[in-house]
């Protein structure tokens, strides 16, 4: 799988999907909220997503691991640029992963890619029947439900690359700039610019966002806690219409199941997700200096490729 995409997965399907959270000066009119904890809706996927959110933070931490640790690597995958040039790319990709324009449109890609990993099998009996019924139609025995799957996700993997490029001002100039960098390099200039942009914004944005919907989950672990035991007894205590239509009764036995379910998972999730709570305002600020480190690393190596180029 190509870095480039092989990361921008790992990102979007797990990574990037986080709440938008806006600092808000005193006085500033604040929309009102009821308590989701309340809402049996919310009380039933609550266990689920801390337990997700608990992995993601995880996986943002492995992230910045992983990719900082690429960084020296990167001046050994180009054959003789311009390193100026090379230092812009790595600087616009720097700052744009941690600018709000470029965040806002790396996460709004993140939902959609999200929204599709979810809903794909069900995607794939849709479009794939339709075009197996069509081929058949025009007396085609052919089978066209796997090809016509794998184009939309291919395109659905392309478009969102391409919207977040389209946003990029490492990308730009590259674009701008392939002489002077090298044709032959563009390519791997390209990929190592999604990598300092994604370690970027994940280090500086992502990492603080993930905290802090793990924090709004762990409040709400009390009162999700309570709706789900009273919606039990609730439903439990419910008389039960010997005339209901079987799907109804079905459907109550189906609720209070998935509500039970939902208790048991969030008396296994809540204790690992508390300890993770409690270290991870430390790790993220280790994480935010292990891409410093590794960034300013790398920008030297440059400058030294820059100045043996000029003598």
């Amino acid at each position: 799988m190509n870095p480039v995409k092989a990361n921008a997965a790992a990102l979007l399907l797990a990574l990037l999907v986080v709440p938008q959270v806006v600092g808000c000066k005193k006085g500033q009119l604040e929309p009102e909220f009821a308590s989701s904890a309340e809402q049996p809706s919310y009380a039933k996927t609550h266990p689920d997503e801390l337990k997700s959110t608990v992995t993601e933070l995880e996986g943002q931490l492995t992230l910045v691991d992983t990719t900082t640790a690429e960084f020296k690597e990167y001046p050994g995958q180009l054959k003789d640029p311009d390193w100026k040039e090379v230092s812009v790319v790595v600087d616009r990709a720097d700052v744009e992963g941690r600018s709000p324009h470029f965040a806002a449109e790396l996460e709004d890609n993140g939902t959609v890619a999200s929204f599709y990993e979810q809903e794909k099998p069900e995607l794939h009996k849709r479009v794939g029947g339709a075009a197996q019924y069509q081929a058949k139609e025009k007396g085609c025995d052919a089978d066209v439900y796997g090809s016509a799957n794998y184009a939309m996700d291919k395109g659905i993997e392309k478009s969102i690359e391409d919207r977040t490029h389209n946003h990029s001002e490492a990308h730009a100039h590259i674009q701008m700039n392939q002489t002077k960098l090298g044709k032959a390099n563009i390519e791997a200039l390209e990929t190592q610019a999604d990598h300092i942009a994604l370690a970027s914004y994940v280090a500086h944005v992502g990492l603080v966002r993930k905290k802090q919907e793990l924090d709004q989950l762990l409040a709400d672990a009390s009162g999700v806690e309570s709706t789900l035991n009273d919606r039990i007894e609730e439903l439990k205590a419910m008389p039960v219409d010997a005339k209901a239509p079987a799907a109804e009764k079905k459907a109550r036995e189906d609720e209070i199941a998935a509500l039970e379910a939902a208790r048991t998972t969030l008396s296994q999730e809540l204790e690992p997700a508390k300890k993770q709570a409690e270290t991870a305002e430390q790790r993220i600020t280790d994480a935010k200096k292990k891409y410093s480190d590794a960034l300013q690393q790398l920008k030297d190596a440059l400058e030294q490729n820059a100045t043996a180029a000029s003598k």
